[in-house]
């Protein structure tokens, strides 16, 4: 990714409550006046952006713009980018965000926060910075700050690790 987006991946697994911090991240982002973008990765088919999907969620939530990255392609509709031609669209779509919060894509590179299921479940990404948990977690996981959902310190470590301004 171009390191002059700001991007933070938030990943985990599945039913794990991924939409649901990207939806607070992002109206507590936005509150503060940042402009935020938000961009949902799926590796599995299936039709992009229908009425009640997770995209739909985070624009409703005020991400702006929103994309969708599926095998299909990736909305704002471009049909089946390579992965090189796909992060040169993402950077285009957008540079004008404070910072891109990319959902379930766990294999690029990029900081990310991994919500734990209490497991050493996280150590399968790279570059993590941060837990978020609903519940214990692992002694191992002792090196990474650890913050539970809705966790204001969490909003602050965020606009601490990119240097952002909450107004």
């Amino acid at each position: 990714m171009n390191d002059h987006l700001p991007v933070l991946h938030i990943v985990g697994a599945k039913n794990s409550g991924k939409t649901f911090l990207l939806r607070w991240l992002i109206e507590q982002l936005t509150a503060c006046g940042l402009h935020i973008g938000a961009l949902k990765h799926s590796m599995h088919n299936h039709p992009i952006d229908k009425p009640g999907s997770d995209s739909e969620k985070l624009r409703q939530a005020g991400a702006n713009p929103t994309a969708f990255w599926a095998n299909e392609g990736l909305a704002v509709f471009f049909s089946h980018p390579e992965e090189n031609e796909g992060w040169e669209i993402i950077r285009r779509i957008f540079s004008g965000v404070d910072l891109l919060l990319i959902e379930s894509f766990g294999r690029a590179t990029g900081p990310k926060l991994v919500i734990t299921d209490g497991t050493d479940q996280w150590q399968q990404w790279s570059h993590v910075i941060a837990l978020v948990s609903g519940g214990p977690v692992l002694p191992s996981a002792g090196k990474f700050p650890i913050f539970g959902k809705n966790d204001p310190r969490l909003l602050q470590f965020v606009l601490d690790y990119f240097n952002l301004n909450c107004p």
